[in-house]
């Protein structure tokens, strides 16, 4: 009997967290009544999904909500891919290959049709400044946001960057920034 009583509890148990698991799903599926139409509701929506793998600061909501890719609608679905790609794609790369820099960036690019680097110019790099800009604060420590993906709308001249770290400690992709192309070398040339 108290064989019995165990085994109905274990399969009472794993009843209940598949039941949690299909519910949210069932609830990430309501989403998809109106797809996202903003950046912003893409990483919201993207947070909501793969909270497993992917993290977004403060900085990169707001980042979002200002991101110059709002103003065309047409462009959100490859923001939304781009992302989507962030937080399997990239997560995955990052977490369950152990591949070179190099490998990494071209292996997301051919998963995924996105342009990504782990690094900044040589002459951005040589700026402390600049370089100072792409470092944040999470749990506690500091993490470099030099990494970071590329979506670009050069006839429009729009640019959307998404930087951010991979946190091997906490295992996440941390975006700190959804939105315009950071000041660099070649932004400050310009001006």
């Amino acid at each position: 009997a108290k064989n019995q009583e165990a085994i109905a509890t274990e399969t009472r148990v794993e009843a209940e967290k598949q039941l949690g698991l299909a519910k949210k799903a069932l609830d990430a599926m309501a989403h998809f009544r109106n797809l996202p139409e903003t950046v912003q509701e893409c990483v919201e929506l993207i947070a909501e999904l793969h909270p497993q793998r992917i993290v977004f600061t403060d900085r990169a909501l707001v980042t979002a909500k200002d991101a110059e890719f709002n103003d065309v609608k047409s462009d959100i679905g490859d923001v939304w891919s781009l992302l989507w790609s962030i937080a399997t794609d990239l997560h995955d790369l990052s977490f369950n290959q152990s591949l070179e820099r190099r490998q990494l960036e071209q292996e997301f690019k051919a998963k995924s049709g996105f342009d990504i680097s782990f690094t900044e110019s040589d002459t951005t790099r040589s700026n402390p400044k600049l370089m100072a800009q792409r470092q944040f604060y999470y749990k506690g420590r500091e993490l470099s946001m030099e990494p970071h993906a590329k979506l670009d709308r050069s006839d429009r001249k729009r640019f959307l960057r998404v930087h951010f770290a991979v946190d091997k400690e906490s295992g996440h992709i941390v975006v700190n920034h959804c939105g315009n192309h950071l000041e660099n070398a070649a932004t400050r040339k310009r001006s």
